[in-house]
């Protein structure tokens, strides 16, 4: 699920130590959302979000909030900060590679996805972005409340432990930023924006799209697809909001085909039969 969210006006810095882009580690994450983006140079883009230990719905406090043996929230579902870079955007397919951007669990319990409504919790939803800087390195902020706050002692008296489910937490901005830069990022002509390389002799590209009257009236079913000769490659998806089952959403995934050939306006690819 991605959502979208208005810049902040400053960056508050909690004593989080920097971390360098060789430090990060590859992870498995049960639950994913609330991601933002930027992009820079060459085809060089950053997507970061927010994963959980635990799959499921983040705003079933049943199962992100279950009840631990020991008392504490130890067995809630644990967040990190996740971000992913590539640094060839501008393939049909990107290669990314996947690092933890924070150093330590940001947060443990629910995360609410649908704003200040419901029983979740929304605290982390606060500060979450992330921006290039000139050297290219991902600069993030995102919101942590993995410490009780200093006024549990009135709005929780008795429960001021970091790892006591009935604590009172806020959400505390903090940042961090690479150290280091991606070495294999194509940096643009100094004074240019960034360009997409020239496509190699004989390449050819076609992307497109449209819609068609939906089952349910007063809809429109969309399409759209896109496809290349060179690594002969094709993707297709479809969405209809008026299926008579409930709504289609349909992407194929990378779907490699013999040939694709263009003659004008048009396309035409042959997959090879399964």
């Amino acid at each position: 699920m991605s959502h979208c969210y208005f810049p902040i006006a400053f960056l508050t810095q909690a004593p989080v130590p920097f971390l360098h882009v060789a430090d990060f580690k590859d992870v498995r994450r049960g639950w994913d959302l609330r991601d933002t983006q930027a992009a820079d140079a060459n085809g060089h883009a950053v997507v970061v979000w927010l994963g959980a230990s635990l799959a499921g719905n983040s705003n079933d406090r049943s199962t992100m909030e279950k009840t631990c043996s020991d008392g504490t929230n130890s067995c809630w579902a644990q967040w990190n900060v996740y971000m992913a870079e590539t640094v060839d955007g501008h393939d049909l397919v990107p290669a990314f590679t996947q690092f933890t951007a924070s150093d330590h669990i940001i947060h443990a319990g629910t995360v609410s996805t649908g704003g200040l409504g419901g029983g979740a919790m929304g605290l982390v939803a606060d500060f979450f972005q992330v921006a290039l800087d000139p050297q290219h390195r991902a600069n993030i902020s995102f919101a942590d409340d993995h410490i009780a706050s200093p006024e549990c002692t009135s709005q929780s008296p008795g429960h001021c432990a970091d790892n006591d489910p009935q604590s009172y937490r806020t959400g505390q901005p903090y940042f961090t930023y690479q150290l280091k830069a991606n070495p294999n990022i194509v940096p643009a002509a100094s004074g240019q924006c960034s360009t997409t390389p020239p496509a190699p002799p004989g390449f050819e590209k076609m992307t497109g799209g449209g819609g068609i009257p939906s089952v349910k009236a007063g809809l429109t079913a969309n399409f759209g697809f896109v496809a290349q000769n060179d690594k002969p490659n094709a993707s297709l998806s479809y969405h209809d909001d008026g299926a008579p089952g409930g709504a289609i959403d349909a992407h194929s995934v990378n779907t490699s085909v013999p040939t694709v050939t263009f003659s004008g306006n048009c396309g035409r690819s042959k997959a090879t039969p399964r």
